[in-house]
């Protein structure tokens, strides 16, 4: 038994710390850590969920999808709760998927186009077969039988490849209901597989792997998808522009709950267990694990900051033109308030809060935002002040008129705390995808971006193969800014932006 499992069943689990790893170990290994894109990309295999995912509405799911020779074959598994836990019935796709070209609109991305042939639906419990009959039998003529029952599945959409079936004497062979269950697959049009490689013993039960002469390197493979609507009613027209949470492949060594996804199926969907509770602690600094991504090719890193005195915060947000973050384009610099509200009745274990931007500071990274900025004299600073790599306060001039931030302002936000054995992630809401705010504080966000990992400026130096471990469980990105680059006439480059997108912060604490 190593130190820490000792020490873990000493404490006991549930009052266990994660480690908290080095801000700047984290900025480095999310900037220097060797990540490729193969052009164009491999998807043959199995791809999985690495946790519950949360989709607006809210939706709570599980997806296990498998690509073989341009065929597909999707499962999406819905849940009652955030920690999917119990299942309350499945869809099953079936179709065919061709890769086009590299996407114009995401740099990095594939753009591809797929056909469905069939899709279903698996209820798991009985009010849910009873709901989904009555809303079948009354709005869908293609579907017939009898009264829905738990774990058989209904035929909700056929449309078959070939003419010798269309051609079938029954008029009724081709009906789609798809659109009675908001069910659409239009992420298939977007993808992008990253191969992240990593050195180390690898040990799943472990929460850090160091080098040694028998240590081994090996690849963690991830297929981005492209991202939904998050207004149902548009998913059916909504093309992506940016990327969901990422599939695992099911053969990663380091995701433990990978080959529980990829061994069910219809009749046994996956279940995973629920987390103990854990009183959160917000204060501290919180950090991207990675390249982050927003629509319309806008790539991002974050560093949040919460002060001691429970109600003062800080961000620094670094945008670039490339999905591997390395060439910049601007910077972010903003400080506020928040003030904490009651506990979500949407999304159970997640809290409301409201958060004020006092002050922006920008700092132009290359000579075409310098140019933008220069446009917009007394809408966002001074013009003739705006130079490359030099920051300048608009905070006097209300904001900034060309990013769409303006000074003061409030957002209503729900966020999310969630505690590991490995590490401590910080969710926030999802805005939506045109980037309108949210004004009426009973109209929330219903869904979360991506995780920032819990670290410390002055926590002990960390290996690299600690940093990869750490990061196992949460390798890839989205989770703050919404920035949409538009094209004006005059040529210039306009960044709409709400006052979220220079302040996703996630807050998330445990009403005793």
């Amino acid at each position: 038994m190593n130190r820490l499992s000792a020490v873990m069943l000493a404490k006991g689990a549930s009052n266990y710390d994660p480690p908290v790893p080095s801000c700047k170990a984290l900025a480095r290994h999310a900037r220097d850590f060797p990540t490729t894109a193969p052009s164009p990309p491999t998807i043959h295999g199995v791809w999985v969920s690495d946790r519950c995912e949360i989709r607006p509405g809210p939706e709570f799911l599980l997806r296990k999808y498998r690509f073989k020779r341009g065929k597909f074959q999707l499962h999406q598994y819905y849940y009652s709760g955030p920690d999917c836990a119990e299942p309350l019935y499945g869809v099953k796709a079936h179709g065919t998927i061709k890769l086009l070209r590299p996407s114009w609109i995401v740099p990095g991305g594939m753009e591809a186009k797929y056909r469905l042939h069939n899709v279903s639906i698996i209820p798991f419990q009985e009010r849910i077969a009873k709901e989904f009959w009555f809303k079948v039998r009354e709005q869908c003529q293609g579907v017939k039988g009898h009264t829905w029952k738990p774990y058989r599945s209904y035929q909700i959409m056929n449309f078959p490849p070939y003419k010798k079936y269309r051609l079938h004497k029954h008029r009724n062979i081709d009906y789609d209901c798809t659109q009675l269950f908001n069910l659409t697959f239009h992420e298939l049009q977007l993808l992008r597989v990253e191969v992240h490689r990593q050195s180390g013993r690898v040990d799943k039960n472990k929460i850090s792997t160091y080098p040694s002469r028998y240590s081994k390197s090996f690849e963690e493979v991830n297929l981005l998808l492209g991202d939904i609507h998050t207004d149902r009613s548009q998913r059916h027209t909504y093309r992506p522009s940016s990327y969901q949470t990422g599939l695992r492949n099911s053969k990663t060594k380091t995701c433990q709950i990978c080959n529980g996804i990829a061994n069910s199926n219809d009749y046994y969907p996956p279940k995973i267990d629920r987390p103990k509770p854990t009183k959160f602690h917000l204060q501290g600094d919180w950090v991207s694990s990675g390249c982050e991504t927003r629509q319309y090719g806008q790539f991002l890193t974050r560093k949040l900051s919460f002060l001691q005195d429970g109600k003062s915060w800080q961000g620094q947000y670094d945008f670039f033109e490339d999905p591997l973050c390395r060439k910049g384009s601007f910077s972010l610099s903003v400080k506020g308030t928040y003030t904490r509200g009651k506990v979500s009745k949407v999304i159970s274990r997640s809290k409301e809060l409201n958060f004020r931007l006092i002050r922006l500071k920008i700092t132009p990274k290359n000579k075409q935002m310098v140019n933008t900025l220069r446009m917009y004299d007394g809408h966002c600073g001074v013009r003739n002040a705006w130079k490359i790599n030099e920051q300048q306060d608009v905070t006097s001039t209300g904001g900034c008129d060309v990013l769409g931030i303006i000074l003061p302002n409030v957002e209503f936000e729900i966020l999310r705390m969630v505690t590991s054995e490995r590490q401590t992630l910080l969710y926030v809401g999802q805005w939506t995808v045109n980037n309108v705010p949210h004004k009426n504080k009973e109209l929330r966000p219903t869904s979360f971006q991506q995780p920032l990992v819990r670290c410390s400026d002055s926590a002990p130096k960390v290996t690299s193969n600690r940093i990869e471990d750490l990061l196992s469980v949460d390798k890839h990105s989205p989770v703050f800014a919404k920035f949409e680059a538009i094209p004006k006439s005059n040529g210039a480059l306009k960044y709409q932006a709400t006052f979220w997108a220079v302040f996703v912060i996630v807050i998330c604490v445990i009403v005793s």
